[in-house]
């Protein structure tokens, strides 16, 4: 896969030891909108925002997150804003169940008073 030309792989995050994709569908969502996972592991939970917790993979593409042994999610937070209220996420996929996307998108407008000017895209 390194050498060779195929749609499976990352456009953002790769490095000379991984260009796979990543599989989930809604890593993509908690990303463009600032979410948190919360972990804990018998002591007080902690949160991780979710840009820190889904890993590039660097120099160690088997190192997906930053959990450590014990650990647990035990709650996803999404904050809330005017982007979230209006949003929509897409993939695109050759077959219609049991797929991996072949591209897909989390989009979410915050417009002015006027209802037609972007004050904010995610």
């Amino acid at each position: 896969a390194l050498e060779g030309v195929n749609r499976g792989h990352a456009v953002l995050g790769t490095s000379p030891s991984c260009i796979a994709t990543n599989p989930g569908d809604f890593a993509v969502a908690l990303v463009a909108f600032d979410a948190a996972v919360y972990v804990e592991n018998g002591k007080p939970q902690r949160p991780v925002p979710i840009d820190d917790f889904f890993l590039l993979p660097g120099d160690t593409p088997d190192v997906e997150h930053p959990l450590t042994s014990g650990e647990l999610i035990v709650a996803v937070e999404i904050p809330t804003s005017a982007a979230l209220r209006r949003s929509h996420y897409l993939k695109v996929r050759d077959r219609e169940s049991y797929e991996f996307a072949a591209a897909s998108a989390a989009v979410g407008l915050e417009l002015e008073a006027d209802g037609r000017t972007v004050r904010d895209v995610r």
